[in-house]
C-alpha cells in the first residue's frame, strides 16, 4: 500500500511540476505559485509517509 501511495504522490508531483513551468514560461508567476503550494504540500504528505511506515498509509 505505502508503494503505491509514493507512486501516485510523484506522479501528481511530476504532474503539478509540468504545469509550474508551463505557467512561468507564460508570465503567470502567481499561477506558479500557487501550484508550487500544491507540490510542498505533496512534499510534505510523502516525507511524513516515508518517516511513518505503512501504517500511516492506509
Amino acid at each position: 500500500m505505502l508503494n503505491d501511495t509514493m507512486l501516485h504522490l510523484h506522479a501528481r508531483a511530476c504532474q503539478v511540476v509540468f504545469e509550474i513551468i508551463t505557467l512561468m514560461e507564460n508570465g503567470l508567476a502567481d499561477g506558479a505559485m500557487a501550484r508550487w503550494r500544491t507540490l510542498h504540500e505533496i512534499t510534505v504528505v510523502a516525507t511524513i509517509l516515508a518517516e511513518h511506515g505503512e501504517e500511516l498509509a492506509v
